[in-house]
């Protein structure tokens, strides 16, 4: 069996400063991808900055993957500064955790299924016009097993990645 090449590929990992994120950044910058891994914040986009100074053309940028437009002008600015885009890794998320169902308010459940699974509609549909051009291309989206059994205190983070299994 061979090894993917992944040379000169360009990746995009939302939630990329800390976690899975994190490691799955680092990861794939060793394997000379040239990665923008985003924070919701302009510290954690430095903090991924600094995590991958040692790798060429990779960088950290603020984004909120609730904002349709700035995902998609995210993904125009990497597609015109790296010549394309490759990889889409739809990481960033959020949970209610130790919250019984009905403890739940409007506002958090809104939230928790707008980052968790709104986010990785708009990202894969700013994304998807950059990874057919070059022929197509990758989009990984992170899930847990909580979508897939009952765990009390999960009950939105477990809908909306229940919703991102199905998507």
């Amino acid at each position: 069996m061979s090894e993917v090449k992944f040379e000169g590929q360009v990746a995009l990992v939302t939630g990329a400063s800390r976690g899975i994120g994190a490691a799955i950044a680092q990861e794939l910058a060793r394997k000379g991808v040239k990665v923008i891994g985003t924070a919701t914040t302009d510290s954690g986009a430095v903090k991924i900055r600094e995590a991958l100074a040692a790798f060429p053309g990779c960088d950290g940028r603020a984004l909120n993957v609730t904002d349709a437009a700035a995902s998609e002008a995210l993904v125009d600015a990497i597609a015109k500064e790296h010549g394309g885009l490759h990889i889409l890794v739809n990481n960033a998320g959020i949970g209610d955790f130790g919250k019984r169902l009905h403890e739940i308010d409007d506002a958090t459940w809104a939230k928790v299924l707008d980052i968790n699974l709104t986010g990785v509609f708009r990202m894969t549909r700013a994304a998807l016009p950059e990874l057919l051009k070059g022929g197509g291309g990758s989009i990984i989206n992170i899930s847990t097993v909580a979508s897939l059994v009952g765990i009390r205190g999960l009950s939105a983070y477990a809908a909306s990645k229940g919703g991102l299994d199905s998507l």
